[in-house]
């Protein structure tokens, strides 16, 4: 049999167990944080993967925040293994949406409405599942809604941006604003896989 992490490349890379991610210690050195004070977790708790490259000497990689929600799991697998291993990755601690394999951000979102014209800035993105597959509902609002508009809307989305939304008008002042803080674009329904 093969070992996989002979490879000292290899980072990260499934298990016999199949089970979760075992991390190579000589390699990189794995951390969960919080997402948002970047205090470290203890083992099991979900939080941002932070990764230190423990063999590149030219350009180190120091604490370098992956975005990604995981946690590391201390236990040994069921072959025995002992080294670190992350559990899946359970969502982002930005706003990137992987939509059906195709990254999203809500920034590109606003730049095809802003581009439009006679649609306001305000938007909310709701993310749902429906069997196996993620769907995006764009809420905007809009001074006037027509079907005319909702089409074009998804029709230059689906040009630009490279995915299928469905777009829901609103009327002026309904959607949500900044009070104080960062506002929340994204409403995620979808439940972990």
């Amino acid at each position: 049999m093969v070992d996989a992490f002979a490879d000292s490349r290899w980072l990260s890379g499934a298990c016999l167990s199949r089970e979760a991610l075992p991390f190579r210690a000589r390699v990189v050195h794995p951390e969960i944080v919080h997402p948002e004070t970047g205090e470290p977790l203890p083992d099991g708790e979900w939080g941002v993967l932070v990764l230190t490259s423990m063999t590149r000497t030219a350009l180190p990689l120091l604490r370098y925040w992956t975005g990604d929600i995981t946690r590391l799991l201390p236990e040994p697998n069921a072959t025995g293994r002992t080294v670190r291993r992350m559990d899946i990755v359970r969502g982002r601690s930005d706003d990137l949406i992987i939509l059906r394999g195709v990254n999203v951000y809500p920034t590109q979102l606003e730049a095809v409405l802003l581009n439009l014209g006679h649609v306001s800035p305000h938007y909310h993105v709701v993310l749902t599942r429906s069997g196996t597959l993620d769907d995006l509902t764009l809420q905007l609002e809009v001074p006037k809604a027509s079907p005319a508009l909702r089409g074009e809307i998804e029709r230059q989305i689906k040009a630009q941006v490279g995915v299928t939304v469905r777009c829901e008008l609103c009327g002026p002042g309904t959607l949500p604003r900044s009070e104080g803080g960062k506002l929340r674009r994204v409403t995620d329904h979808r439940p972990p896989r």
